[in-house]
């Protein structure tokens, strides 16, 4: 299971919540250990799921996976001469 419980469903946040299904069907690939060079683990002691796409300039996303943790972009630039 990649997603833990987040508590209710008060403000009906999990109708909007992408799952692994959703990401993937967008076009995300899921990082396997080996990609990432490990497993990167949050202050509170849980693994996190790395998922990743290729964008370009003037994409707009908006993601919510979670009730109170939210999705965390790592940004990486093009190498510049």
């Amino acid at each position: 299971m990649l997603w833990h419980y987040q508590g209710n469903t008060g403000g009906k946040w999990d109708e909007e919540a992408w799952n692994e299904k959703k990401f993937r069907a967008k076009g995300w690939h899921l990082m396997s250990k080996s990609e990432v060079g490990g497993v990167l683990v949050k202050g509170d002691n849980r693994d996190q799921v790395i998922l990743s796409k290729q964008v370009h300039r003037g994409d707009t996303i908006r993601i919510r996976c979670n009730k109170y943790d939210p999705p965390y972009p790592i940004l990486l630039g093009t190498k510049t001469p």
